[in-house]
This record gives C-alpha cells, sequence and structure tokens, in this order.
C-alpha cells in the first residue's frame, strides 16, 4: 500500500538533494536526473510543508486534481495532509528548487514572528505565487547561500547558519506579498474576506459537516452569498470545495493499513457506509474499496 510521503521519503527517493539532519532538504530540479522529473499518477499524500521554485522552464504538477502551470520566477507553496500530488513533470530544460520542510523544525523557524493568518489561508485559496525579477532575485541570492552552506558540513556553527538563511527565505517571501498588498487583509474585497474565513472554517470542520448551508449560517451569509464568493474568488463554488477536500482526506485514510470503509465512512461523519460509497464513487469514479485496492 501507498504511505504518505514523508521528508525522509523525499531525501531516499531524490539522492541529488541535500539535507540538513531530517529537519529540511532542498533539490535542485536541473541537477535531478530525467526519471525524476516525470512522475505519473503518484497519488501521494504529502506529509510536509513543500515550496517548489521555477527559474527557467516549466513545471507542470497537480495537487489534490487541480493542476498548476509553473514557469519563470514563479512559485508554489503547498502544506502536507491534506495535499495530494497527483502527478508531476518539469521540462528538460527547467531550472528551480524544491525545498521540503519538516513540520517541527518550520515551526521553530518562525516561531518568533509568524506569518499573518491571512497568509496560509491565501495559500489555500492561490497557492501559485509570480514574483517580479528584482523579489525573485534576493530569493535565488537565498537559496544559494543555503546550498552554500550545506555543503559546509564541518562548519562549527552550521546550525544556527542554516536557520538565519531559512528564516531569511520565509521572510523575504512574505515581504514581498506584503509590499505587493497580496496579504494585506484589509486590502481584500467582502467576497475575498468571505473566501478566507471560509476555506480556514472548512480546514477546522470539514469532518464533521457536509453542507454549504452550515458554513453559510456560520458566517452570518446566505449560502448564495457563499456560493457567488466562492466561484468568484477560486473558480469553485463551495460545495465543490468541501467535496476536494473530504476526498482528498478519503484517500488518505484508504491508505491506512487495516482502515475498513465502514470506519471511515464514521470518522467522517456520513451517515452510513453506502453514502459514502455513493459520494466517493461519484467524485472519483471508482468506488473506495477499488482505490483501496489499487494503492495496496
Amino acid at each position: 500500500m501507498k504511505k504518505e510521503f514523508t521528508l525522509k521519503d523525499f531525501i531516499a527517493k531524490n539522492e541529488e538533494s541535500l539535507h540538513y539532519e531530517n529537519k529540511f532538504a532542498i533539490l535542485d530540479l536541473s541537477n535531478a536526473s530525467k526519471s525524476k522529473r516525470q512522475y505519473h499518477q503518484l497519488d501521494q499524500p504529502l506529509v510536509n510543508l513543500c515550496t517548489l521554485i521555477v527559474i527557467n522552464g516549466e513545471v507542470n504538477i497537480t495537487v489534490d486534481t487541480i493542476p498548476y502551470c509553473l514557469k519563470e520566477n514563479m512559485m508554489l507553496i503547498f502544506e502536507g495532509r491534506q495535499r495530494i500530488i497527483n502527478s508531476f513533470y518539469a521540462s528538460e530544460d527547467c531550472e528551480g528548487h524544491c525545498l521540503v520542510f519538516e513540520d517541527d523544525y518550520l515551526e521553530m523557524l518562525v516561531h518568533e514572528e509568524k506569518p499573518p493568518r491571512e497568509f496560509m489561508t491565501n495559500i489555500w485559496l492561490a497557492p501559485v505565487i509570480k514574483f517580479d525579477k528584482d523579489d525573485f532575485a534576493v530569493l535565488q541570492n537565498v537559496v544559494e547561500r543555503i546550498y552554500f552552506n550545506l555543503r559546509r558540513p564541518d562548519h562549527a556553527f552550521l546550525s544556527g547558519m542554516l536557520k538565519n538563511e531559512l528564516r531569511s527565505f520565509h521572510y523575504e517571501i512574505w515581504n514581498a506579498l506584503f509590499r505587493n498588498n497580496t496579504i494585506k487583509s484589509n486590502a481584500i474585497t467582502p467576497y475575498e474576506k468571505t473566501a478566507t474565513r471560509f476555506i480556514q472554517l472548512l480546514q477546522n470542520n470539514f469532518r464533521k459537516e457536509h453542507e454549504v448551508a452550515y458554513y453559510a449560517s456560520e458566517l452570518c451569509v446566505s449560502s448564495v452569498f457563499l456560493t457567488r464568493a466562492m466561484k468568484k474568488v477560486t473558480r469553485k463554488t463551495a460545495g465543490r470545495w468541501i467535496d476536494e477536500v473530504l476526498v482528498a482526506e478519503s484517500k488518505i485514510l484508504l491508505r491506512k493499513p487495516g482502515s475498513s470503509i465502514k470506519e471511515i465512512a464514521d470518522e467522517l461523519k456520513f451517515s452510513d457506509q453506502a453514502s459514502f460509497s455513493k459520494f466517493f464513487k461519484k467524485n472519483t469514479g471508482e468506488a473506495p474499496i477499488e482505490y483501496k485496492k489499487k494503492m495496496r
């Protein structure tokens, strides 16, 4: 059975990557072998936060069934648990980097000055970031320093050096977004504000609440307004968001050894096993038991 894809798995699968004490790893895409550049039908749940940076060329990646195309000066950020990587392809001329962080290590890096709450919510709504040339050049410089320090394993203060560079990496991202008003809550429209609050609410309640009406009530708006807001901001309805998050979680649970369809239906608060199976097949084209067998 396919299991969750952890930072340790990433390091083991990508021997070209550089890493520090299984706390974070970085892979130079231009040095990756051709076989590592193209994967199809991975359907693999990512546990740790991952940042993908493209300098030149093109990367096409599908996450939670949603396709993303990254080109020059672009970045994709997706945190783990609810994110399933379906497929990945990097062009032959692709230059870029993939950084993966262990959760506790990342928390330690930014605990003194965490990103605003709107940042992680916006990453859910729009995980692809396009940088201007100046901001991207600064970011590239930080990445080069990370590589430089990783190649000095005997440095007496390597741990502190890397912490500083990795903090700089995240602060430069936040700074670029702040300056472009990307994550200033006072700059967003009523639709964007509703979408942001909906995603926050969904993250905490999707296992037990599956109806748009519940979220609309909690947000003190009508179901029609919520659906219109989500469609305007994300091009997907609120109902579609709920279904996609439930499907992603269902796939993770179906991969667990020994888990039964009934137990998963109960955990996700479906009325019975038949209702869960009907929901899963409607959204994926296959029954839960078929998916579970395929992943063994």
